[in-house]
């Protein structure tokens, strides 16, 4: 991929980047009138859901990838997992396609190190 460059996501490393998430339908859960900013997870900490901790891995920062998230790896058994919607409407509005495939666009901003243990 170009433009990528720096270390690959892993487990333990905090991973920055921006998801935009949507319903195969095109249903969006990203408001219009809302600010997206990026999410900063750690990958192996239960942070995100499955299937985003799947996509991840081995991604650079400068990377983009679109994933087709089945129900199963997604929010139907981790519904307060990451990432979330900004707002409660569009919360609930996931919410209630937690159990269908979910479309995921996600772009890698900054990988970072594990903090050393003192």
């Amino acid at each position: 991929m170009s433009g990528t460059q720096g270390r690959a996501a892993a487990a333990r490393r905090r991973n920055n980047g921006y998801f935009i998430v949507s319903s195969v339908e095109g249903v969006s859960f990203q408001p219009r009138d809302v600010p997206k900013g990026p999410v900063t997870a750690r990958l192996g900490a239960g942070q995100l859901i499955p299937g985003l901790e799947e996509v991840l891995a081995g991604m650079q920062p400068g990377s983009k990838r679109r994933a087709l998230v089945p129900p199963s790896a997604g929010y139907a058994d981790a519904a307060d997992a990451a990432p979330q919607p900004p707002t409660f409407a569009t919360q609930r509005q996931l919410r209630n396609h937690q159990n269908e495939p979910l479309l995921f666009e996600i772009q890698v901003l900054r990988v970072r190190r594990p903090a050393q243990a003192t």
